[in-house]
């Protein structure tokens, strides 16, 4: 009597905190060298500024060094990202990187690469260099996941004025923009440089160790402003961002945001699909 044995692909192992931070590092790794290895599967989607990319052509394949990086996960939901600043061929650069996880194995990976005079705020420089472990912790009076996205959405919806209910951000709330800290002790509160309807919002990771939420949007805005580094250039413009706000006792303590100037009007590639035509 024969047996046949028929090779089966191996079964991705659950991922817990540390997995996902290597899978994220790996996945970093491969945009970087433009090889997927053993990390990206075969047909793997991954898009960079809302357009669909191949790896070779990831702006990060100019990446000579990561200068500084925060990562943050949500292991139960295979979510994991870094954001940080580099040193690139041709100039440096600030990145957000979401990677989705199917078990250990990489299912989808998202990037927001911002150059000089592609924002209106650009200091790779003073990037805060922050790991999983360096990250502020959060205090035993951290908000329960609930109050995280009850917050993360209030603070959202002041992109088209102000929140309904009470201020989402506390009164000495810091806001990082592309790196650069703002000056002013309302920037949390204050989104007049920023405000306009906002679409395409997703909560897209929950890292209930840190207290911290990870939200992606878009925000239109349609009236002309002068764009940075660019004197009296001016056009409207969409904007994507990528807002990790760091949430404590039902308030955001600080906000490190990353953000990039796209066509008017421009998707993220990951909004919801468009309605079908009836026929």
């Amino acid at each position: 009597m024969f047996v046949l044995l028929w090779a089966l692909p191996a079964a991705a192992r659950e991922c817990d905190r540390a997995c996902a931070g290597q899978a994220a590092e790996a996945a970093l790794a491969a945009l970087q060298t433009g090889q997927a290895g053993k990390v990206l599967p075969r047909g793997v989607r991954i898009t960079e500024n809302g357009r669909d990319i191949r790896l070779a052509d990831s702006q990060l394949f100019a990446i000579r060094q990561v200068t500084a990086r925060q990562t943050y996960s949500e292991p139960q939901a295979g979510a994991v990202g870094i954001i940080g600043a580099a040193e690139a061929y041709g100039g440096p650069a600030i990145f957000a990187l979401r990677v989705k996880l199917k078990g250990d194995r990489v299912s989808e990976i998202e990037t927001l690469v911002v150059r000089r005079t592609e924002a209106q705020a650009f200091s790779p420089g003073t990037f805060r260099n922050l790991s999983v472990d360096a990250a502020p912790k959060a205090t035993a009076f951290h908000s329960a996941r609930l109050d995280l996205i009850t917050v993360a959405n209030a603070w959202l919806d002041g992109f088209s004025g102000a929140p309904a209910g009470p201020d989402p951000a506390a009164s000495d709330c810091v806001l990082f923009d592309n790196g650069a800290r703002s000056p002013s002790p309302s920037a949390c509160r204050d989104l007049a440089a920023l405000r306009g309807p906002i679409r395409e919002r997703r909560l897209a990771l929950f890292d209930e160790e840190q207290g911290v939420v990870w939200a992606w949007a878009i925000v239109d805005h349609p009236e002309a402003i002068a764009s940075a580094g660019r004197p009296g250039r001016s056009m409207a413009r969409s904007v994507l961002l990528a807002a990790r706000l760091r949430i404590d006792r039902g308030q955001i303590q600080d906000i490190e945001l990353v953000q990039r100037n796209l066509t008017f009007g421009a998707t993220s590639g990951w909004g919801p699909p468009k309605p079908k035509k009836r026929t």
